[in-house]
């Protein structure tokens, strides 16, 4: 019985930090979807280049810009009346050395654009924060960002680029939606006629937690049945007590009486 009961309580310990374990998060990987010059002017990331100079407005960025082995990042552009018009955005340093993303209109109606974030088989991405900002700006612009996973909402969060004078602090939004394996959308819907810049768009992503971090009920109940009999046995032990032989009133001494 002592070495039943020790086995089982062993069991459920190994059992117990094995399920813990496997249901740690991964390490997430930090990823920052930045539009400074070094990156965005270059061929192969301005479809403008080689064939022209980089100038500092109006390059069209490629499709796939600043896509990762684990995380395709592709574009949307839609016009004024809601279809699509081209995959891909416009880039402009603003002519002020800081590298931006932004639709193709400019002061025209309100044109929707979208970022999508699709991580490979096995990964998972999760959306933590933007920077947005008007370019020249007298006053903020307003829109919205709605996120989805796939088709699914997944938030709405109105914001206010702010307006540009340089040296003023761009708007950060920040996103606390959790990780999703996607693809994730960021769809963003200005309500004034003005160009958004954005820039500095931080995302994580990680490598999904094997099936196996969620046990099954069946593995539930085998721990908990080894923890019960571990410790049913152990109480037997404890009061487990010599018990006397009784003797016949009739023997003594070995010599059994009339």
């Amino acid at each position: 019985m002592r070495n039943l009961a020790t086995n089982l309580s062993a069991f459920s310990v190994v059992a117990a930090s094995a399920m813990l374990g496997a249901a740690a998060p991964a390490h997430a990987a930090t990823v920052v979807l930045t539009f400074d010059q070094a990156n965005s002017c270059v061929p192969g990331n301005d479809l403008n280049a080689p064939a022209g100079p980089c100038t500092f407005n109006a390059q069209n960025l490629s499709p796939t810009y600043g896509s990762t082995p684990e995380l395709s990042i592709t574009y949307k552009n839609f016009d004024a009346d809601g279809n699509l018009s081209q995959s891909n955005l416009n880039w402009t340093d603003e002519g002020l050395g800081q590298g931006s993303a932004y639709a193709t209109g400019t002061n025209g109606p309100p044109e929707d654009l979208e970022f999508i974030f699709t991580p490979i088989s096995g990964f998972e991405v999760s959306l933590s924060s933007v920077e947005t900002w008007v370019n020249n700006g007298v006053t903020p612009a307003l829109a919205t960002f709605t996120l989805f996973n796939d088709n699914q909402l997944v938030s709405t969060t109105p914001f206010a680029a702010s307006a540009e004078p340089l040296g003023v602090p761009h708007t950060v939004t920040n996103f606390s939606d959790g990780y999703f394996s996607g693809p994730l959308r960021l769809h963003v819907s200005p309500t004034t006629s003005r160009t958004i810049s954005f820039d500095n768009i931080t995302l994580n992503s990680r490598a999904i937690a094997a099936v196996s971090g969620v046990p099954e009920p069946s593995t539930w109940a085998m721990m908990i049945s080894g923890f019960g009999f571990a410790g049913a046995a152990l109480r037997r032990r404890r009061r487990k007590t010599i018990t006397p032989r009784l003797i016949s009133p009739r023997i003594r001494h070995g010599v059994e009486m009339a």
